[in-house]
């Protein structure tokens, strides 16, 4: 079982998560809230993972052990995504972010 040994703010830092939940491979992000070092208590190793803001809140679970999980990235510029409304003919409109950097979504 880990526990936790110390928990330090992150700033600027986002982990992304794959999402093909209607049917194109998209990404969702989120900022990282802080990260967190952990310990097994029986091995003995240690091992950083995250807290992100997540969309219902934290549920226990750290950012690296969710299924769809893909990476951490870091970002100096503060809002490092654009809010977009897409207007799709199948589902109606839809809110996605927009990196401006790499015109990624």
């Amino acid at each position: 079982m880990e526990q936790i040994i110390q928990i330090m703010p992150a700033t600027d830092w986002y982990s992304v998560y794959d999402d093909d939940s209607n049917g194109r491979d998209e990404e969702l992000i989120h900022p990282v809230v802080c990260w967190v070092l952990l310990e097994d208590e029986e091995e003995g190793l240690r091992r950083v993972d995250a807290i992100d803001d997540g969309t219902k809140g934290w549920d226990g679970e750290f950012a690296s052990e969710v299924s769809n999980f893909n990476r951490f990235f870091y970002s100096k510029d503060k809002q490092p995504f654009v809010r977009v409304l897409l207007h799709e003919k199948d589902t109606g409109p839809q809110v996605a972010d927009c990196d401006p950097v790499s015109g990624g979504w």
